[in-house]
């Protein structure tokens, strides 16, 4: 069982990088799903255990900075949590996701 006691979780595996393809001409963003899926299987590595349910409302802009709100399910749980983009290297993007105190 997941204990959720601190401040905030900070998952170093949840640094994760995705290698996305940019769209030329127009600003690239990473669908909601996608970081959902990549986010959860960062927190399972990280956290020895998979969320239960792992979402997200919206796009996440392929800018350093950007940011949208998450929704994480550990054990019956729900944790609200923010995606933050980090770095954009060409078609990589980076992000870590943290976790709000219940």
């Amino acid at each position: 069982m997941l204990q959720v006691k601190s401040e905030r979780i900070i998952a170093s595996a949840a640094l994760g990088v995705l290698s996305i393809l940019l769209a030329t001409g127009c600003s690239a963003s990473i669908s909601a799903s996608r970081v959902a899926e990549e986010s959860s299987t960062m927190l399972t590595s990280e956290l020895g255990q998979e969320p239960d349910d792992f979402t997200c409302d919206e796009r996440l802009p392929a800018e350093v900075g950007a940011e949208i709100r998450c929704v994480i399910e550990i054990d019956g749980e729900t944790i609200d949590a923010t995606v933050t983009v980090t770095e954009v290297d060409g078609n990589e993007v980076q992000w870590e996701i943290r976790t709000e105190a219940p």
